[in-house]
């Protein structure tokens, strides 16, 4: 991904998310660069039990798409718009198995290093290069890890979404 295209996606999150944290832009880049983990073959009956409970009320955060990877067509799909939209839980299930498979792109540590870039010439960024830069020497000593979102996230945001392949969402149903 380009700088301006890292950029771009960057202040668009600080905008929607003024309380994220080092962890989450550091999940934000784990998501865009490297495939989600394989929803289990029995998870659509937790997803859908989960779409019972959630109601489709959106927040009024929510988009329904966040497009993360152009290039990849991967992108965060919010599951309260998704299913107030009319959305096929099935669909949405299938283009998480997907995304699951898709190549990885760029390398992870590449992105993080462009996103530390930015933010040391970003005064009032979402998060300052310093924490940034903190994080991500605790996430190699880790060997970079999938990671949840921070608790302050959690608790401003409630997200409930995953990473779905933008292909496999528009393909014709089966």
């Amino acid at each position: 991904m380009s700088e301006s295209d890292l950029w771009e996606l960057l202040q668009d999150h600080a905008e929607r998310y003024p309380d994220m944290e080092a962890q989450d832009l550091y999940l934000l880049l784990h998501q865009r660069t490297i495939p989600p983990p394989p929803l289990p073959d029995e998870g659509f009956l937790p997803l859908h039990k989960l779409a019972q409970a959630l109601g489709v009320e959106p927040q009024p955060w929510e988009e329904p798409v966040e497009l993360l990877c152009p290039q990849r067509q991967v992108a965060r799909v919010y599951l309260r718009p998704f299913l107030r939209a009319g959305g096929d839980l099935r669909r949405y299930f299938a283009a998480a198995q997907a995304a699951a498979a898709i190549d990885a792109a760029s390398p992870l540590s590449a992105e993080l290093g462009l996103a530390g870039s930015l933010l040391r010439q970003w005064e009032d960024g979402p998060v300052s290069a310093h924490d940034f830069a903190a994080y991500i020497a605790r996430m190699n000593r880790e060997g970079f890890p999938l990671v949840p979102h921070s608790p302050a996230y959690v608790e401003a945001y409630a997200p409930v979404y995953h990473v779905l392949s933008l292909d496999a969402l528009a393909a014709p149903p089966r």
